[in-house]
């Protein structure tokens, strides 16, 4: 089966941070809707800018931003969906709180198409950072493991947090083939205040600002 006419974004209601979409959709063509309005799915899937919502949902990748806002079956409120007999069913509400009984629609998310086709999805929105702040500190990867476990344990809330490796000759040469890459989606003073205590950190550590 294939979504490639399902395409359109059906329902979007900024007020209400609400949007509801055909699952040929692609991400890239509903956060472009999105940004129009100071909005966002806040989800990053490693994908390319072809995939659509239906393939992101049935295959659960919500990407590194679940550390903030959580993942695809915290934001992901209905969809309706085709069973393998041709039934359609809905599941879920554009309002969270109409929603009782079992929530189907979670069980969906993840599922891989091994259950039913989903044609429509209706998600719960954010609003776009006011501020962003990247972070980057080489290292070994030790350093990079140590760092981590002090940023999981500490009162810092970062956006996401990736350790990366590969075409960095320079750091490499230096001992320092890996880097962490911590990202701040606060307001500018506690952003600067998390890359302080991030930077100070990896001083300790022996790490290197890059």
């Amino acid at each position: 089966m294939s979504s490639e006419r399902l395409n359109r974004v059906l329902d979007y209601s900024p007020t209400d941070m609400v949007v509801s979409v055909q699952s040929g959709v692609t991400l890239t063509k509903l956060q472009s809707v999105l940004g129009e309005h100071g909005q966002q799915l806040p989800i990053d899937p490693v994908v390319s800018d072809k995939a659509t919502l239906g393939g992101i949902v049935a295959t659960g990748a919500s990407g590194f931003l679940r550390i903030l806002y959580g993942s695809l079956r915290d934001m992901t409120i209905g969809m309706r969906t085709v069973y393998p007999d041709g039934n359609i069913v809905k599941t879920g509400d554009k309002v969270v709180k109409n929603v009782a009984g079992y929530d189907m629609t979670k069980l969906f998310i993840g599922s891989l198409g091994s259950l039913v086709f989903i044609s429509e999805v209706a998600f719960k929105l954010r609003p776009l950072p006011a501020h962003v702040e990247l972070c980057l500190l080489a290292g070994s990867s030790e350093q990079v493991h140590q760092l981590s476990l002090r940023i999981v344990r500490s009162h810092l809330i970062p956006a996401r947090m990736q350790a990366l490796t590969g075409g960095l000759t320079q750091l490499e040469q230096a001992h320092r083939p890996f880097v962490l890459a911590v990202e701040s989606h606060e307001n500018e003073a506690a952003a600067a205040y998390q890359t302080r205590q991030l930077l100070q950190w990896g001083k300790e550590l022996g790490m290197v600002p890059i």
